[in-house]
C-alpha cells in the first residue's frame, strides 16, 4: 500500500513537470501535448489497434521516470537511445536535459516516422537503424506491438535494414556518451560485449531481457567486466527488467 501511495504521488509530481492532466491511472490516455521547457511539444502516436499498449509506454517513461533521469547529477551533453520507439524517453530526457546532444536509433520501417517527428519536437536526431556488435544488415520480427519488434541479423546482404555498430553511435556524438538508454528486445547482448567502446559510457539504464538462456548474473558479470557499479536492477515482468548502472572512474 505504501508504495502505492508513493508511485501515485510521484506520478502526479511528474504529470506537473509535463503539464499533464493525470488523477490516475484507471482511465487514462496518453495526452496530444506535454509540456517541455516551457512550451507545448506534439506527441505523434500511431492511431492502430496494435499500438494501445503506447499509453503504458507514455507512463512509463514520463509519470514513473522508469529510466531514473530524474535520479542522474549533473548535466548531461550527450544521451543515445536505443530501441526509440516512437520516440517518448527521448522527448522526457530533453526536459531534463534541455542542451544535450540527443540520438535516438530505432529500425521499425513501421514507426520510424513518428519517431522522426517527435525527435524533431525536441531538437533530436533519428537514425532508422538497429545497433548490433557489428555493421550488417537486420530484418524485423514485428508480428504485434512494435515495442516488442526484434532484430534478425542477415548479415552483410544488400537488403534489409542497416546495422551499426556501438563504435558508429559513440563516434557520432564525439567519442563518448553520457548516458545511453537501451530498450532493444535482446539485442542488448551484442551491444555489451564490445567492453571497450562501452567504457566510453558513463551512465547505462535499459530494459533487459533474458531470451535464449540467458541469465541476470551474466548480465551483471558482463557490466561488471565493463567497468560499471550497478545502481539499481529488479525484475519487471516474466523474463525481462529494468537496470541502471554508472561507470566507475579510474
Amino acid at each position: 500500500m505504501i508504495k502505492r501511495i508513493i508511485q501515485h504521488a510521484n506520478r502526479l509530481r511528474n504529470a506537473r513537470r509535463f503539464g499533464v492532466n493525470f488523477r490516475r491511472r484507471a482511465g487514462f490516455v496518453a495526452p496530444e501535448y506535454v509540456r517541455i521547457g516551457g512550451r507545448k511539444v506534439p506527441l505523434t502516436v500511431p492511431h492502430d489497434s496494435r499500438e494501445e499498449k503506447f499509453t503504458l509506454v507514455f507512463v512509463e517513461n514520463f509519470l514513473d521516470d522508469q529510466y531514473a533521469l530524474r535520479n542522474i547529477g549533473g548535466p548531461l551533453s550527450t544521451i543515445v537511445d536505443i530501441g526509440a520507439n516512437i520516440g517518448f524517453f527521448t522527448v522526457s530526457a530533453r526536459s531534463y536535459f534541455p542542451h544535450a546532444q540527443i540520438h535516438a536509433y530505432e529500425p521499425n520501417p513501421r514507426i520510424v516516422s513518428y519517431l522522426k517527428q517527435n525527435a524533431a519536437q525536441v531538437c533530436a536526431m533519428a537514425f532508422p537503424e538497429a545497433v548490433g556488435a557489428r555493421e550488417g544488415r537486420v530484418t524485423m520480427i514485428d508480428d504485434g506491438y512494435s515495442g516488442n519488434a526484434r532484430t534478425k541479423d542477415v548479415g552483410l546482404l544488400s537488403e534489409g535494414i542497416s546495422q551499426v555498430p556501438l563504435e558508429t553511435i559513440v563516434k557520432r556524438l564525439g567519442g563518448s556518451v553520457d548516458l545511453m538508454k537501451m530498450d532493444c528486445e535482446g539485442a542488448e547482448w551484442q551491444i555489451l560485449q564490445d567492453r571497450a567502446t562501452m567504457q566510453h559510457v558513463r551512465y547505462l539504464a535499459m530494459e533487459f531481457h533474458l531470451w535464449a538462456e540467458y541469465t541476470l548474473e551474466q548480465l551483471k558479470a558482463q557490466l561488471t567486466l565493463i567497468g560499471f557499479h550497478i545502481d539499481r536492477c529488479e525484475m519487471a515482468g516474466d523474463g525481462f527488467g529494468l537496470l541502471t548502472a554508472s561507470l566507475i572512474k579510474s
